[in-house]
């Protein structure tokens, strides 16, 4: 894929990016199994959201170490 995008990137008028996007939609006539790379080449994961209650700290703010200690 990345070698007939090149060779034939004027005649082609949207990024290699955006080929394996229409490719993944089945817009084209081709599927993931012909191109040779995509098929052995696992999708990375997804970043995890972070939990709201690590990142909103307004519940430490009447606390301390005494109150832990307790």
């Amino acid at each position: 894929m990345t070698h007939i995008y090149s060779t034939h990137r004027d005649k082609i008028p949207v990024s290699e990016r955006t080929l394996y996007r229409y490719i993944d939609a089945g817009m084209l006539g081709v599927g993931n199994l012909d191109l040779r790379r995509k098929v052995s080449y696992r999708q990375r994961r997804k970043q995890k959201k972070a939990i709201d209650t690590i990142t909103n700290k307004k519940f430490r703010e009447t606390r301390t170490y005494e109150d832990f200690l307790a």
